[in-house]
């Protein structure tokens, strides 16, 4: 049972409890106090009322929370909320961020569209030198399964950041990487402004999103890899797969970064990037159109243990 199933429960307990309590203090109150509940019963049921309706409001917590808690249900290896630090949110904790150049935060309300938090920031990359830093250690470069995902907001289109060439035309910058000379792990961006993910060089290597991308419009990218199969999604959506036995990634030693890449240089991010996470295993697209959805608003429970998926949506 997830947090959310759990919260919902207790809160359905409680309407069940005090509804039999009502029942309860009817009969015996109409003897002793002419029909009124007597106050140290009454005080109790009014708070437990008020709880059961808080918690069962759709509104009872912000989407942002509910993002978050989607990230960490999913038990990223790495997650940058990026919310004014660049502390590492997974389980564990332990590989925070480390900024280079000057990476400085939005102001509150200025991070990703997560709906319900007014208050959310997001990391400033400049596009001249700034990127952050995610030390390398022996658990965390995945050769059989990964996902990097980002909420992403370009200040100025990939193909006018820079000169840079990953391939015709002209622009390419660096969204989340794990870079290695043909052993790389990079998501980014490129001077046909479209999403890009390398596990190596070029094809079969290499996929591209059909969206295009626009300056001052948030997007959340998701790239997963497992032996033999990449996918791209674009805002929860599938927009690029390769399915061969060719697509295998080999380990590097680099460190991780956003922003910039450690092995390709001068692949500076222009623009704004939040919420990034990095998991040991290939996401499905469930959960990845699950953690979209939970930035909207959308509350769902995803049920994959018999390799089904149903959703109840609570709207």
């Amino acid at each position: 049972m997830n947090v959310r199933q759990y919260v919902n429960r207790i809160a359905l307990a409680s309407v069940t409890l005090v509804f039999a309590l009502l029942q309860r203090s009817k009969h015996e109150t109409n003897n002793k106090h002419g029909g009124r509940l007597s106050f140290p019963l009454a005080g109790p049921l009014v708070v437990m009322m008020l709880t059961a309706g808080l918690l069962l409001s759709p509104h009872n917590a912000s989407a942002d929370i509910f993002f978050s808690k989607e990230i960490h249900a999913l038990d990223p290896e790495i997650y940058l909320r990026l919310n004014g630090n660049f502390l590492d949110s997974s389980k564990t904790g332990s590989h925070p961020g480390q900024e280079i150049g000057g990476v400085t935060f939005t102001p509150k309300g200025g991070g990703a569209p997560l709906k319900g938090n007014p208050h959310n920031q997001a990391a400033i990359f400049d596009g001249v030198d700034d990127y952050i830093v995610i030390p390398n250690t022996a658990n965390l470069d995945f050769s059989s399964g990964a996902t990097l995902a980002a909420w992403v907001k370009f200040d100025r289109l990939p193909s006018e950041a820079n000169t840079v060439t990953c391939a015709s035309p002209p622009g390419c910058v660096t969204i989340v990487a794990k870079s290695g000379f043909a052993m790389d792990l990079d998501l980014q961006a490129e001077g046909d402004n479209r999403f890009h993910f390398y596990i190596g060089v070029g094809v079969p290597n290499m996929i591209t999103s059909r969206t295009v991308i626009e300056a001052g419009r948030w997007y959340f990218v998701t790239a997963t890899y497992w032996p033999g199969v990449m996918e791209l999604y674009v805002n929860g959506v599938l927009e690029a797969f390769r399915d061969s036995p060719e697509v295998i990634r080999t380990e590097n030693s680099t460190d991780y970064s956003i922003g910039a890449s450690l092995v390709w240089p001068g692949r500076f991010f222009p623009g704004l990037i939040d919420e990034a996470a990095i998991f040991n295993k290939a996401l499905s697209p469930y959960e990845i159109q699950d953690l979209f959805q939970a930035a909207n608003g959308v509350k769902h429970y995803s049920f994959h243990d018999d390799e089904r998926s149903w959703k109840n949506i609570i709207p």
